[in-house]
This record gives structure tokens, sequence and C-alpha cells, in this order.
């Protein structure tokens, strides 16, 4: 592959709407991050429950953050979108929960770093779904 196919390629799939989506999942990561601190440091939670926590208030602010910013998607399909959401969502946090357990028990990370990386690994596969079912024209 030449390095003018390999550029069109990259600007196909690397465009503002993705900019974008990385720029919410970058915020709401911070914004996760911020309250796995509250959760775990400031109130003592055992970090499953803190991560657990952190991790459904944060999902509504990239659920509408997305929605209403990445996606640009109908308001009156909010009763279509919700449940694939939560599809999503579940799958997410059960990969995100198993990623960090293991890194935080087994491998002795901070939780911290587990959840940073945990986010990262599934990152593609949050926008993937997004995109082409929950917020699919």
């Amino acid at each position: 592959m030449n390095n003018g196919a390999l550029g069109e390629l990259l600007g196909k799939i690397i465009n503002a709407n993705v900019l974008l989506y990385l720029t919410i999942g970058g915020l709401t990561a911070l914004f996760y991050m911020g309250l796995i601190f509250f959760t775990v440091d400031l109130l003592g939670f055992q970090y499953q429950i803190g991560v657990s926590f952190a991790y459904f208030i944060a999902a509504l602010f990239h659920f509408f953050a997305n929605k209403k910013l990445t996606f640009q998607a109908a308001s009156d399909k909010l009763a279509h979108q919700v449940p694939r959401y939560a599809g999503v969502i579940a799958l997410h946090y059960l990969t995100v929960l198993g990623v960090v357990s293991v890194f935080v028990s087994m491998l002795g990370i901070s939780v911290y770093i587990a959840s940073a990386l945990a986010i990262l690994l599934s990152s593609g596969v949050g926008y993937v779904g997004l995109k082409f079912w929950v917020f699919r024209g």
C-alpha cells in the first residue's frame, strides 16, 4: 500500500466524527476517573462498587453527549436508542469490569491505570456499536 492510499484510508477512518467521539470519550474518561477517586479514595468504597457507580454515571454523560454532538441523533427515537445503548454499554461494562478486575487482582496494577487501559481496549467497539446500531439514521 503506497502512502497516498494509506493516507486516503486513514482519512476515511479518522474523520471529524471519530475525533469528536474520541474527545467525548476522553472527557467521559476524565469524569469516570474523577468519580472513581471520589467513591474509592474519598468515600472508601470497594473498587468494584466505585468502578460500577462511576461507570453508570459516566455512561449517562457519554450517551447524551454522543447522541447530541457526535451522531446528532433524533430526539424522538430515545425509546429505540436507550435499549440498544444499554446492550452496547452492558457488554462494554462487563469487559471493563473484567479487565479492571484482572489487572488489579492478578497483576497488582492501580485501579486507575487498569480502568484507563480497559477503556482504551474497548473504544473502537463502542464507536462501531453506537454509529451502526444505536444511533443509526
